[in-house]
C-alpha cells in the first residue's frame, strides 16, 4: 500500500514499518533455527557447515542492524517503502 498510494501517508508509513519489523523478526527466527540445527541435531555439523553459518550470520545481521535505524529515523522516506516492498517480494 505504501508504494501504490492505496492509503493515506501515515497509514502507508506505518504499514511499511510493520513490514520491515516483521522481516527483521523473521531474520532473527531463521538464524535461531539454523543455530539450533547446527548445534542440537546429531548430524548438525554435516547439514549446516560453518561457512554457511557465517554467511547467514552476515546476511541476517545486516538486515537486523540496518532495518531498525531506518524505521526509527526515516519512516516517511518513500525509498524505504520501496526497499520494504523489494524485500517482501524477493522473499
Amino acid at each position: 500500500p505504501a508504494i501504490f498510494r492505496l492509503v493515506d501517508d501515515r497509514t502507508a508509513s506505518s504499514l511499511a514499518c510493520l513490514g520491515i519489523l516483521s522481516e527483521m523478526g523473521w531474520e532473527i527466527e531463521d538464524m535461531i533455527s539454523w543455530l539450533y540445527k547446527r548445534y542440537y541435531l546429531p548430524d548438525g555439523k554435516a547439514k549446516v557447515p560453518k561457512e554457511l553459518l557465517i554467511l547467514l550470520s552476515i546476511h541476517h545481521s545486516m538486515t537486523t542492524l540496518l532495518g531498525l535505524p531506518m524505521v526509527l529515523h526515516y519512516r516517511n522516506l518513500r525509498a524505504l517503502h520501496w526497499l520494504c516492498f523489494d524485500l517482501q517480494i524477493a522473499a
